[in-house]
């Protein structure tokens, strides 16, 4: 496969009627991972140096503007992931959440939190009971365990606070190390069966090692019943070794699947983008193709830039939400990227 060969690749679960708005809230983040992917405690310290509550107040406020709008002429669902940093520190959060739930947007929104569940019980109750007697608001939650910064048992006590009969459509715990403590996580998820639509015990972070593997094979030996609703997935970049044998068991089916088009109409199908990454990366060069990222999403940095792409997100800032009102974009844009490495390939398409 040759880079002039390909027609364009698509992501085949993009859904039409929800628009995507990503918003990296903070920089700062009170934990120091070596996997982290924002870097070491001293760039979270710089990175977030000139942020204050007067600008989060100004974007939010700006960004509820435009889901009311401008987002509710064309869609139906929005889902908006507030990103860090460990977002739940900020002593404003519980604000700008509650602003944003109780936006006048007439559809479906899902908010996605990632935490480290650091923040005191009584900030997490505070971020439960907004979404409590909402109607088409819900709450997407990822906690990230590790096991450096605090004990199983207070995590699982932690996330015993969200539970909110039908308004959590997702729990996804990271952390392989849970998986040793069986009877934690039996507790919880018999506590929460018939409240939560979906509960994902997953490895991410960090990236999981073969030992990790066997204790997660053990767990699902135990619980089959839970087989369903377990997933795994891997971190790329991480310095832990992991077998080659591991590697390929945990790359499947992880991923939206994508569809690459060639010149002469055949048309390849991956289940995720590292397999596209390691298949077409050699080759495919996408500077200079049409790509319509940004048409039905966004993404909002920690200063109000709002760019197109997540990937190329310096490249490809159309404004500030702090100085402009944001518009819905409609045209697509020239990607200057050597390389993509975009989790949610909308269309990048070579045109003539």
């Amino acid at each position: 496969m040759k880079n002039e060969d390909i027609i364009k690749i698509e992501n085949l679960r993009i859904d039409k009627n929800t628009y995507i708005i990503r918003w990296n809230i903070t920089k700062l983040c009170n934990y120091s991972c070596d996997f982290c992917v924002q870097g070491n405690k001293a760039k979270h310290l710089s990175d977030s140096k000139k942020e204050s509550m007067k600008i989060r107040e100004h974007i939010c406020a700006n960004l509820i503007k435009f889901i009311e709008n401008e987002v509710s002429k064309k869609y139906q669902k929005i889902y908006l992931y507030l990103i860090g940093g460990e977002i739940t520190i900020l002593k404003d959060f519980s604000k700008i959440l509650n602003d944003l739930v109780n936006s006048k947007f007439p559809g479906i929104i899902k908010i996605f939190i990632t935490t480290n569940l650091s923040t005191s019980k009584d900030n997490l109750q505070k971020i439960k009971d907004i979404f409590q007697n909402k109607n088409n608001r819900f709450l997407n939650l990822t906690a990230s365990y590790y096991k450096e910064y605090t004990t199983p048992q207070d995590f699982i006590d932690k996330l015993k606070i969200f539970q909110i009969k039908n308004k959590i459509k997702q729990l996804f715990v990271n952390n392989a190390y849970l998986f040793k403590k069986i009877k934690l996580l039996k507790k919880l998820i018999n506590k929460w069966e018939k409240d939560i639509s979906n509960i994902y015990i997953g490895v991410s972070y960090p990236l999981v090692t073969d030992e990790d593997y066997q204790a997660f094979k053990k767990f699902k030996k135990h619980y089959k019943k839970y087989v369903n609703t377990i997933n795994y997935i891997i971190i790329r970049n991480y310095k832990k070794s992991i077998s080659s044998k591991l590697k390929q068991k945990l790359n499947k089916n992880n991923y939206p699947k994508i569809r690459v088009t060639l010149k002469n109409n055949e048309q390849i199908y991956f289940t995720n983008t590292s397999k596209i990454n390691i298949k077409v990366s050699d080759t495919f060069n996408p500077k200079g193709m049409y790509c319509d990222s940004g048409m039905n999403s966004i993404t909002i940095n920690n200063m109000g830039d709002v760019s197109r792409c997540l990937s190329c997100a310096k490249e490809t800032i159309i404004t500030n939400i702090l100085d402009n009102d944001l518009k819905l974009i409609s045209k697509p844009f020239i990607c200057p990227a050597t390389k993509c490495n975009c989790d949610y390939y909308t269309l990048i398409e070579r045109r003539s």
